[in-house]
């Protein structure tokens, strides 16, 4: 008998017919799960259903191993689409770039993925350019208590900077849909 199935090994010593059931249930769990694994399409939640009876059966060994690690990545790939799903859509550029960087991690790649990467670049662009708003705000505050104070071209150019911000919000605003 294998020695490295605790089940084959208590059913060897102990003799139980308990044991012995143990090591058929065992035995086909394991089967399952390779099989399940092997499937063109994986059907995660029979996988899971899977995993908790070997959990269950106290069952450890490459197979199951496997099992989990499949189902470990299958979840973080779904989280890291629908986080980065719900970035594009609230416009949030930390999230999107954590994502991102999950999806890169896993080694993932898709047609969503290129999407969400290029609205990056947008958000990336309207968060620069919101900066120079800033900027350009702060320097007005200092010049209007300064003895020259505020002139027309400091106005003008803090004009173009928001008409800027805004043409590149409108040109985007539909870009939140993936």
């Amino acid at each position: 008998m294998d020695d490295s199935n605790p089940f084959k090994k208590r059913a060897e010593e102990e003799g139980s017919m308990e044991e012995l059931c143990a090591l058929k249930d065992g035995e086909s769990i394991e089967k399952s799960l390779h099989e399940a694994m092997k499937a063109p399409v994986v059907d995660y939640e029979a996988l899971q259903e899977m995993c908790n009876a070997a959990t269950e059966a106290r069952l450890t060994g490459d197979t199951v191993t496997q099992a989990q690690k499949m189902l470990a990545r299958h979840v973080n790939i779904n989280d890291s689409s629908v986080k980065m799903q719900k970035a594009v859509t609230e416009r949030d550029l930390s999230s999107l770039n954590e994502s991102l960087n999950t999806a890169t991690a896993l080694g993932l790649s898709s047609p969503e993925i290129d999407e969400a990467t290029k609205f990056r670049e947008v958000l990336t662009r309207e968060e620069e350019c919101f900066s120079q708003i800033k900027a350009a705000t702060q320097t007005l505050g200092v010049k209007r208590t300064s003895a020259v104070g505020i002139v027309e071209t400091d106005v003008v150019s803090l004009e173009a900077k928001l008409e800027e911000f805004k043409a590149l919000v409108e040109s985007n605003a539909g870009r939140q849909d993936m």
